[in-house]
């Protein structure tokens, strides 16, 4: 069974590899939870210059029978 998901990219354009490769890390997550209704994930380029090369914001959001669960990773 394949996870309803959808991707979004801000200040930046879509990338084919990234997108096959979030589709294919969140069809694993089948593994743990397979009643999952929904996957949702925001991918954002930084904004400004960094030293450490660029940083990206990543969103994941879970849409789960009864109740919804948010991840965040801050650069």
């Amino acid at each position: 069974m394949s996870l309803p998901l959808q991707v979004t990219f801000r200040q930046m354009s879509a990338s084919p590899f990234l997108q096959a490769r979030i589709e294919e890390r969140a069809d694993r997550l089948l593994r743990f939870y397979d009643r999952i209704l929904g996957c949702r994930v925001v991918v954002e380029a930084p904004h400004r210059r960094h030293h450490k090369g660029k940083l990206y914001t990543i969103i994941v959001e879970l849409t789960l029978p009864g109740t919804s669960l948010a991840c965040h990773r801050n650069p």
